[in-house]
Order: C-alpha cells, then sequence, then structure tokens
C-alpha cells in the first residue's frame, strides 16, 4: 500500500502450480555459510529459489539465489562471510525475475517464504562471543531456540564467556540438547541464565532412547566450564530459571553430565516434572553419568529447587562415577538446595578420588513420596566412594516407603567405603518424619546407617538425630545411628532421641561390630519408652546409660535426660 489510497501490484504466469518450501537446513564451512532450502517439488523454469540474510539484524541486506541442486528438489545457496558475522537470514521463492529484487521489494515479490516461524534463521561464522538471546527479538544476537543456539556453539566453539540469555518461555526438544564442546576452557567458557528480569521456563519434550542423550533434556557431554545459573541477575540468588519436563514417556533425566563433564556449575534453578518421571525407579533430576570415558570432577549444585513434593525423581541429584577401573567423581559440592526424592534422594556411586574432598551441605532433604514396593529407601547414599566427604548443615526429615517386602529404610546410609576415607558429619538435623505405610516388615529402620566396614574415619559431631513414633516396627532394629566395622570412630556433642514405643529392638546407638578405634562422648541419649526401648546395643541390649557406658567404656560425659 502506497500513500493514500493507491498499491502496487503485479501478475505473474507460472506453467505450473508453485512449490512451496518445506524445510531450509544449514552448514558452515570455514567462513562461507550454506543454506539449503528444500521444496515441495520440482519447481518450474519461471521460479527462482532466494536466500535473503543481514549480518546486523536487518538494518541493511543482501539477496543470493540458491542455484546449486545439490539432490532431488533441494536447492543450495552459498554465502560468503566473514568470521564473526552474526547472520540472519530466510528463504524464499518468486515467478519471473531473472535476479533477485531490490531489498526494498523482496517481501512484495516472495511467492512462497520459510523464515522459521516468524523468527528467522540465524548463525554465527566463528566462535561464539558475548551475549545470545534466546529467543532474539530485537537483540543484536540470538536464536529462535535453546536447540538451535547449541548447535552453532558445537559447530564454531566460544571465544571468551558465551552467554546464552533465556527471553521468554522455550518449548524445546530434549533429543537436540546436546552440549558437545570438549575444547571449552576456564577462558572461552559457556553460561546459560535467563535475561535480565525474566523468569522463563524451559519445557522440555522428545526425548530420545539412545545414543548420549538418552531418556534425558539438557546433556552436557564431555564438556567441561558450563554454568546454568537460574537467576536473572548477574551474581544473585533467586530461582528465576525453570527446566520443566514434559515427557511422560521418554523423560527421566532432566540435566545429564555425560562422562568426562568437568567444572560444570548448576545453580539457581527450578528442575521440576509436570506429571510423573517416566521411570518408577531411574528418574533422576542432575545426573552425572561417568562412563568408560570419564567421570565429573568439580561440579556444584547450589541455591536449586528439585521436584516439587507432587511429581519427584527417584534420585533428585545422582552422581557416578564408573565401576570398572574404577573411575571415581571427585570434588562434588551439593550446597544450599531444596531437593526432593523417592529412592535416593542424593546418590554417590564410585564419588571421591583419594586425597579430594566433596561436599553436602545447607540442603533441605525429603523423600515424601515412597517409591515403588520392594525398593530399600534412603535420604542419601553413599556406594563405593573416598576421599573426604563433609555432610553439614542439612535437614533430612522425611523419608516414606510403602514396601511389601522387608526393604529397610534408612536417612543417611553407607556401602563400601574405600581404605583412607573421611566422613565428617556434624551440624545436621536429620529423622522425625520416617514412615512406612505398605503392607510388609522392613528388617531395619536407621537414621545414621554406616553398613560397611572400611578402615577410614567418621566423625558425627553436633547432630540432632530423631527416630520418631512410627507405627510400623520393624523386624531387626530401630536406631538413631548404626556404626559398624574397622572406622575410627569419633561421635560427640550430639543429640539422638528415640521415641518409638513398645518394642525392645528400639536403640538411640547400635554397634553392628565393636572393632575399629571409637571415641563417644559428650552425647544425649533420650527414649520415650524407658521400659522397652534400649540407650544402646553392644554385643547386646543396653538398657540405659550406666549399661551402655559399662559395657562400652565410652561416653563417659554423656547423659540420657528429656
Amino acid at each position: 500500500k502506497q500513500a493514500g489510497n493507491d498499491a502496487d501490484f503485479a501478475v505473474f504466469w507460472n506453467s505450473a502450480e508453485p512449490v512451496t518450501i518445506t524445510s531450509v537446513t544449514r552448514t558452515i564451512s570455514g567462513t562461507n555459510l550454506l543454506v539449503d532450502v528444500t521444496l515441495s517439488g520440482a519447481k518450474t523454469a519461471q521460479e527462482k529459489v532466494w536466500v535473503r540474510y543481514s549480518t546486523n539484524n536487518w538494518v541493511s541486506s543482501a539477496t543470493v539465489e540458491a542455484d546449486n541442486n545439490i539432490s532431488g528438489n533441494t536447492w543450495r545457496a552459498t554465502i560468503s562471510l566473514s568470521s564473526g558475522d552474526f547472520v540472519s537470514y530466510y528463504a524464499f521463492t518468486t515467478l519471473n525475475l531473472t535476479s533477485a529484487p531490490a531489498e526494498a521489494d523482496a517481501d512484495f515479490y516472495t511467492i512462497n517464504y520459510n523464515n522459521n516461524n516468524g523468527v528467522n534463521y540465524t548463525v554465527q561464522i566463528g566462535p561464539l562471543s558475548g551475549d545470545y538471546y534466546i529467543p532474539q527479538g530485537s537483540h543484536p544476537k540470538g536464536y529462535s531456540s535453546l536447540a538451535s543456539a547449541i548447535q552453532n556453539l558445537n559447530e564454531n566453539g566460544a571465544l571468551g564467556t558465551v552467554r546464552f540469555l533465556i527471553d521468554d518461555n522455550l518449548s524445546e526438544t530434549g533429543a537436540s540438547l546436546r552440549i558437545y564442546r570438549p575444547d571449552l576452557s576456564a577462558t572461552n567458557n559457556l553460561v546459560i541464565k535467563p535475561a535480565p528480569g525474566k523468569t522463563p521456563t524451559i519445557t522440555i519434550t522428545g526425548c530420545a532412547t539412545t545414543g548420549e542423550v538418552a531418556y534425558s533434556g539438557l546433556t552436557i557431554d564431555s564438556t567441561d566450564f558450563v554454568t546454568i545459573d537460574g537467576s536473572n541477575t548477574d551474581g544473585g540468588t533467586t530461582r528465576d530459571l525453570t527446566f520443566l519436563m514434559a515427557d511422560g514417556t521418554n523423560g527421566r533425566i532432566v540435566i545429564q553430565l555425560y562422562e568426562d563433564a568437568d567444572y560444570i556449575t548448576i545453580k539457581n534453578v527450578k528442575i521440576l516434572y509436570n506429571q510423573p518421571p517416566a521411570s518408577s525407579t531411574s528418574s533422576r533430576g542432575i545426573y552425572a553419568n561417568g562412563l568408560a570415558g570419564g567421570a565429573s570432577d568439580s561440579v556444584i549444585v547450589e541455591n536449586c529447587q528439585i521436584g516439587d513434593g507432587t511429581y519427584n525423581p527417584n534420585y533428585a541429584v545422582s552422581i557416578t562415577g564408573y565401576g570398572n577401573g574404577p573411575i571415581y567423581a571427585s570434588k562434588i559440592y551439593i550446597r544450599n538446595n531444596l531437593l526432593y526424592g523417592r529412592l535416593r534422594t542424593i546418590y554417590f556411586f564410585y564419588v571421591g578420588q583419594s586425597g579430594t574432598t566433596s561436599e553436602i551441605s545447607g540442603n533441605i532433604i525429603r523423600c515424601n513420596i515412597a517409591p515403588p514396593s520392594n525398593n530399600v529407601v534412603w535420604g542419601i547414599l553413599f556406594n563405593y566412594y573416598n576421599g573426604r566427604i563433609d555432610i553439614y548443615k542439612n535437614i533430612l526429615d522425611t523419608l516414606v516407603s510403602a514396601n511389601s517386602g522387608t526393604q529397610g529404610v534408612y536417612g543417611f546410609g553407607t556401602l563400601n567405603g574405600q581404605t583412607g576415607v573421611e566422613i565428617n558429619i556434624y551440624n545436621n538435623f536429620l529423622g522425625g518424619a520416617f514412615n512406612h505405610t505398605g503392607t510388609g516388615t522392613p528388617a531395619s529402620i536407621d537414621v545414621i546407617s554406616f553398613q560397611d566396614a572400611p578402615d577410614g574415619t567418621c566423625n558425627v559431631y553436633y547432630n540432632t538425630v530423631v527416630l520418631n513414633d512410627m507405627a510400623k516396627t520393624a523386624s531387626g532394629r530401630m536406631t538413631c545411628i548404626r556404626l559398624a566395622g574397622n572406622w575410627t570412630k569419633n561421635v560427640k556433642n550430639n543429640i539422638f532421641i528415640n521415641k518409638k514405643t513398645g518394642t525392645s529392638i528400639a536403640y538411640c546407638i547400635l554397634m553392628g561390630a565393636v572393632t575399629g578405634t571409637m571415641d563417644f562422648d559428650y552425647n544425649l541419649y533420650y527414649l520415650d519408652d524407658n521400659v522397652n526401648g534400649n540407650v544402646g546395643y553392644w554385643t547386646s541390649a543396653k538398657k540405659t546409660l550406666a549399661d551402655w557406658q559399662t559395657a562400652s567404656g565410652q561416653d563417659a560425659n554423656s547423659v540420657s535426660k528429656n
């Protein structure tokens, strides 16, 4: 439409119904952008295919013909660019034009076009650097999807810090969200975070069932120095970014670290499901998946919420190394998170190389939904572990089991500790809301349960440990703390309260074995039922604190009072 009521129009003749553009794909060859345009059928002699592009977000533009018939009805345009150019482009067709229309007239002459559902296609030539908005909108650089941004990073790498700023809600396909750029470094690194002031949700469907991305939403594959920061301010601590798993068929894992992914930080993020996770026993909020190619080192999970108490993964945070070798994941820091699980809310499997330190601190850990029957329930489980692991300032209050068999319930548990391991458990609140709603009778229920016997050291200091008065009675033991094996065991300044009534298998402290070096003192042991319950077990049940002190030679300065 021109000034006033005038309009421009054109009439073209074509020997057949015009073709439509069915897809637009691209590859990068050096500094050339190769754009392949696939048509619905063979085009007539009167039709031409063009690619219009801009390197300055449409302040100016140019058009090249897709005149290279590379196969069937696919035509290729080659755009010569320079390293560092950020290009926006779309494809269109015309009739009866022998050369490209003037840029001002391109839309006027267009018969059919494909512009990526209204946001154009975008790509960086050469290494990425700086900020990229997703979706791009009016910003100089950006992408229509996180998958497109990841694809471009995988192709070109990074020069300096690259930030993918999530500027609106996104719908993404899990099979396409694989970050694979093994040459990222502390200098050339990736940050994914919300754009300033935004609170976006990334909804994930379409998870694959094979390959590195199997059953996963976002996968960081053998790539180091990636930060996912959910705060919409620099240095902030608000949880403004949500990853929402919406694939109820194959969506088990929301964020996966595959093989040797090191120096990964995931913080200030909500990781949620909009329905029960796809697997009844193997769903994971964050999963470090160690394999023959390596295991994760230097991973921080901080100030995240995983699960919501309605739809919980079986594992909120699952860190695994690789058993053949073995290869241990190490320097794992799980800090200040709200973690909901069902089976093992925090799981360390082949974690902790000798000489390294890992940490679980400041978390609220809850398993308020029972896993399927015939599964042992742990709040925190270590299996094949080494190094030093500090566990402090956590609240682990809720565990629920619904077993029909004899499987137990354990707040904190250990299996297969390695020689020289050091476990420090201090300043935690553990227990208080354990429950068993199934028809089975568990063999044992422990709030703290050392079930292995390594030549290592466990220091248990300044904790409040409560076994609540559960309706269910186990067949073997119901304890605040169970210790065994060759550990050097230091247990001091703790409050152990066993509120279970009506059973002689209730203990504040139970020794599965009395080997190893021990130093127990300045603890409080209290039973609500001092008629049936026992302060401790040292080769046999010890009803009172005095009985325990006499048998063990420990706890000279400990007390038993409400």
